[in-house]
């Protein structure tokens, strides 16, 4: 390892100062073989027939074309290459003057101008004289003095 080297460090220090296991410097990587660096030419230029089609399609055009190679080896391969399916592009919902959004969009004509018109209807309790719900009493609202003495309304 090179800080190994150069430093003159441990490996355990070296290979925490890196992030890496102490497992992965014991041994040199393996060398891909012919038949491996073939399929792996495959696998790209299948990706780049068919983008929409990912590592399980793949994987039976493989054994379809001839390669002696089970799904889990074809799946560690695309992912070492770095193959991946595009992700669709969501469609953005329409934004902006003229496009109805919410809850004031009209359903119908009208519809909107009836859901307004419903306050006009409580107009006629007086609630403009400061008068609450549970003072009125058919059609009178009752005063304070009134409301102490309960002869007034017998």
């Amino acid at each position: 390892m090179v800080l190994q080297e150069r430093f003159g460090v441990s490996e355990r220090r070296a290979c925490k100062v890196c992030g890496q296991a102490r497992s992965t410097q014991r041994l040199p990587a393996p060398v891909p073989q012919d038949e491996e660096l073939a399929l792996r030419a495959f696998l790209r230029d299948f990706s780049r027939r068919r983008p929409r089609w990912g590592w399980r399609r793949a994987a039976r055009a493989a054994r379809d074309a001839g390669w002696r190679a089970n799904h889990k080896r074809i799946h560690r391969l695309w992912r070492d290459e770095g193959l991946r399916v595009p992700y669709r592009k969501k469609k953005r919902p329409l934004r902006g003057i003229g496009v109805p959004v919410g809850a004031m969009c009209p359903i119908r004509p009208n519809g909107i101008w009836g859901r307004i018109q419903v306050m006009p209807a409580t107009s006629s309790l007086n609630l403009s004289a400061g008068v609450s719900h549970s003072r009125v009493l058919r059609g009178r609202s009752l005063s304070s003095a009134a409301m102490s003495s309960r002869s007034a309304w017998e």
